[in-house]
């Protein structure tokens, strides 16, 4: 069961257990996936996609944050986190993967995270100082 909510994220249920994104805000696709995957697939998927728009957010809010593009590996764990999602829900399209995993590299490419304030994004999850 997938259930949307206002602010853009989705909680989704296979029995008892129960996730809700903090992130999808960011990636209208991610939801259409999300609702795409095979109910089997749905939990794992929207857990592992959460987690690699957490790294495309975090890069995004430091760069916003400070001005500077610090260097890090987030785009080879978005990297290994797609094939993950891949592997464990073939079903779900990802092809919008690329855009994120080039954002968290290049700070450049489609994602509509590039053009978000950082309130939007979420930027005080990484930064209380915010």
């Amino acid at each position: 069961m997938l259930t949307e909510h206002e602010d853009g994220n989705v909680t989704v249920c296979a029995g008892d257990n129960c996730y809700t994104t903090q992130h999808f805000h960011i990636c209208g696709s991610s939801t259409v996936a999300a609702k795409a995957a095979d109910d089997s697939e749905k939990l794992l998927f929207v857990v592992l996609e959460d987690a690699l728009l957490a790294q495309e957010s975090a890069v995004v809010c430091e760069f916003k944050t400070s001005g500077e593009r610090q260097p890090c590996n987030a785009a080879a764990h978005m990297s290994t986190l797609s094939a993950a999602i891949k592997a464990v829900a073939p079903s779900a399209p990802t092809a919008h993967h690329e855009m994120h995993i080039a954002a968290a590299d290049k700070l450049s490419g489609g994602a509509p995270s590039l053009k978000m304030e950082p309130e939007v994004i979420g930027c005080k999850r990484f930064w209380s100082g915010m």
